[in-house]
C-alpha cells in the first residue's frame, strides 16, 4: 500500500475530512483532492503539523512516517538517515560501558618475510603480532572506521604505549555506498576519543573499491594488507611493499587535511574558535545546546581561569567567538529532556576545553539564565526537545553550517590518564552528509514522539523552578 492510502485511511479512521484538513492546516484543496487520488503527494511540513495532531498510535504513526520519508527523500536517501540513527544509537550504547582492558591474542608466525594468508578471525591477531615484534615507530594505515576490530587491536595496544605515532588516513567518496561516509565520520569518534588525529580527502575515486586488498596496515616494513568488507587478508614482512606503502601514503597528504583537532593553548583554541565561527551555524544537535546565549563579560570571568598565562586574552577570545554563534537569531537547537536536567542539576560546561575552566559547573544563577533563554528559543520555534527513553544521544554536541559538519567530543568522565588534551573538535566539508544529518534530525522530530512546544516549554520552567529552588 502506498503512502497517500495510508494517509487516507488514517483521515478516515480519525473522521477528519478534507474541508477540515484544508482549514485546520492551510492546505490548498486543489492539492488536497489530488493527494487523495494519489496525483501529488503533500509537503513535509504540513505532514509534520499533521502527524503532529493526528489522534493515531505510536506504532500507526510511525508506520506512516517511515513511508512518508522513504518516498519523499528516495530510497538512497532514506538508507542513509536510518543508517546516522544507527550508528549514533551504538555510539551512545558504547559510551554506557566501561572501557576493558585489551588482551593481547597475537600470530604465532615462523616466518614473517613468507606471506601468510589470514581469516577475517585472525586480522586483529596481525595487528598484535606487529605491535609486538616492532618497537614504537611510524604506523601507516587507511582503513575504513567502522572495522571496528581493527580500532580494538590498534587502541588496546596504542593506549599501554603511546609512543607510537599513528598516521591514520581516510578517504571519504562523493559518491559513497549507503551509509559509507556516515560511518566514517561518526567513528572517527573513536579515535578523537583516544586523543589520535585521523587525516581525510573527499575523492570521487572509486576504483579501489573493486581492488584485493584496499587497506592497510604497516610498520617498519611489516605490511598487513586486507579487505574491511571481507576480511580477508595476509602479513608479510617486505622492505619494498613497506616502501611503497609510505609512497602511497605520502601522495596522499599533499591534498589530505586533518579531521580531529584539540586545543591545547592560546594558539590552538583562538585558530579553532576562529575557524568555527568565521561560519554560520544553522542547526545544533546535541545534549545540552551551546550556552553562547548567556554568555557575557561577568559570566566569563565566572568561568575561565585567572591562572592560566594569559587569561584576559582568552576571555576576550571566549567573548568574541561566542558571540559570533550568539548573533545568530535563526539558529535552531535539537536537545534531550535527561541532557538539560543533567545541565540544571550539575551545570556542567560540555563546550568548553576543560582546562581552561575554573570549574565545569556554572554557577546556579547562570543555568537558570540558561533555561530561561532556552524557553523563549521554544517559543519562537527554535527549540525541539527529544525524549531520551525513545533516543539517547551520544555525548557528542554536532553543529552544521551553511556547508560543513562540526563534531564536538565530549569526554565525561573519562579516566584521567586518557585524556591529557581536553575534548575535540571534528570539521568535514562535506555538502551532501550535511543535507542528510539535517534530515536525520527532522526525521527525529517527527518519529521519536519529540516533545510539543507547549510541553517543552512545561518542561523548561520546571527545571527552572528545581534550580530557583537549590538556589534557595
Amino acid at each position: 500500500m502506498e503512502f497517500y492510502e495510508l494517509m487516507v485511511n488514517a483521515f478516515n479512521e480519525v473522521g477528519w475530512s478534507q474541508n477540515y484538513i484544508s482549514k485546520e492546516f492551510n492546505i490548498n484543496r486543489g492539492i488536497l483532492h489530488r493527494f487523495y487520488k494519489g496525483a501529488c503527494s503533500i509537503s513535509r511540513d504540513d505532514f509534520r503539523e499533521i502527524i503532529y495532531k493526528i489522534p493515531l498510535s505510536i506504532s500507526e504513526k510511525k508506520l506512516l512516517t517511515e513511508r512518508f520519508y522513504k518516498e519523499s527523500l528516495g530510497g538512497d536517501t532514506f538508507r542513509r538517515v536510518i543508517s546516522i540513527r544507527n550508528v549514533l544509537r551504538e555510539i551512545a550504547n558504547e559510551q554506557k560501558g566501561a572501557i576493558q582492558p585489551y588482551k593481547s591474542t597475537p600470530l604465532v608466525i615462523e616466518d614473517p618475510e613468507k606471506i601468510t594468508m589470514l581469516t577475517p578471525s585472525q586480522i586483529k591477531m596481525a595487528v598484535d603480532y606487529i605491535f609486538q615484534n616492532v618497537k614504537p615507530c611510524k604506523i601507516y594505515t587507511n582503513y575504513s572506521f567502522s572495522f571496528t576490530e581493527m580500532d580494538n587491536a590498534v587502541f588496546g595496544n596504542y593506549l599501554n604505549n603511546r609512543a607510537w605515532d599513528i598516521l591514520h588516513m581516510i578517504v571519504f567518496k562523493v559518491d559513497g555506498e549507503d551509509g559509507e561516509n556516515i560511518d566514517n565520520l561518526f567513528r572517527s569518534f573513536r579515535w578523537v576519543e583516544r586523543q589520535c588525529t585521523p587525516y581525510y580527502v573527499i575523492s570521487g575515486d572509486n576504483k579501489i573499491i573493486n581492488t584485493p586488498y584496499p587497506c592497510y596496515f604497516a610498520a617498519d616494513s611489516y605490511c598487513l594488507l586486507f579487505n574491511p568488507k571481507s576480511k580477508n587478508g595476509f602479513i608479510i614482512k617486505n622492505d619494498d611493499m613497506f616502501q611503497h606503502i609510505k609512497e602511497v601514503s605520502s601522495d596522499f597528504m599533499r591534498e589530505a587535511t586533518k579531521l580531529a583537532s584539540f586545543p591545547k593553548d592560546m594558539f590552538d583554541l583562538k585558530n579553532d574558535c576562529c575557524r568555527i565561527s568565521n561560519e554560520r551555524m544553522d542547526l545544533a544537535f546535541s545534549s545540552n545546546p551551546c550556552i553562547s546565549s548567556i554568555i557575557n563579560e561577568e559570566s566569563i570571568s565566572e568561568v575561565v581561569r585567572d591562572d592560566i598565562p594569559d587569561a584576559d586574552s582568552l576571555k576576550k577570545v571566549a567573548m568574541e567567538h561566542y558571540g559570533k554563534i550568539s548573533q545568530n537569531q535563526e539558529q535552531k537547537y535539537v536537545t534531550s529532556d535527561r541532557g538539560l536536567r543533567n545541565f540544571a542539576e550539575s551545570g556542567k560546561i560540555i563546550e568548553c576545553p576543560p582546562i581552561i575552566l575554573k570549574d565545569e559547573k556554572l554557577p546556579m544563577k547562570y543555568r537558570i539564565k540558561f533555561l530561561e533563554n532556552l524557553i523563549n528559543f521554544a517559543k519562537n520555534g527554535r527549540l525541539k526537545l527529544v525524549d531520551t527513553e525513545l533516543f539517547t544521544m551520544p555525548d557528542m554536541s554536532i553543529e552544521l553550517g551553511e556547508n560543513n559538519i562540526q563534531v564536538f567530543c565530549v569526554f565525561r568522565d573519562f579516566p584521567e590518564n586518557l585524556q591529557y588534551c581536553g575534548n575535540g573538535i571534528i570539521l568535514l566539508n562535506d555538502k551532501r552528509l550535511r543535507k542528510d544529518i539535517e534530515l536525520f534530525i527532522e526525521y527525529l522530530q517527527v518519529s521519536r514522539e519529540i516533545y510539543t512546544n507547549a510541553t517543552a516549554i512545561d518542561y523548561l520552567e520546571s527545571l527552572v523552578t528545581l534550580c530557583k529552588g537549590r538556589e534557595e
